[in-house]
């Protein structure tokens, strides 16, 4: 019984460590750009022309275009600490903020 709990303890550790956020934008060597392979593919989104955004409040407006001007299909706004999933999307714009839903990052994925 006690090797069960610890294999469940471990299998429940590992899972966990893929919801570990990224690391803020200044540890981060250039996060809001996308790698070249993907900024190839056709109708991938691009944050080129859109990091001026970092640094606003969050609106439904603001969020409507920064998804058109990043030729995104969909758009994740989330928690800058917060969890997410880590399935990545070239179509995708994620936007995280901070408490005060100021934008801190943005990035394709």
């Amino acid at each position: 019984m006690r090797n069960s709990a610890r294999t469940a303890a471990l299998i429940t550790a590992l899972s966990l460590a893929g919801c570990i956020p990224n690391a803020p934008k200044s540890q981060t060597e250039s996060s809001s750009t996308p790698p070249n392979d993907m900024a190839d593919l056709k109708g991938a989104c691009s944050t080129k022309g859109i990091d001026n955004a970092i640094g606003k409040t969050l609106t439904p407006e603001l969020i409507a275009s920064l998804k058109m001007q990043a030729k995104a299909d969909t758009v994740r706004v989330a928690p800058q600490n917060g969890m997410i999933t880590m399935d990545f999307s070239p179509l995708r714009l994620n936007i995280f903020h901070d408490d005060k839903d100021v934008i801190v990052q943005i990035n394709c994925g």
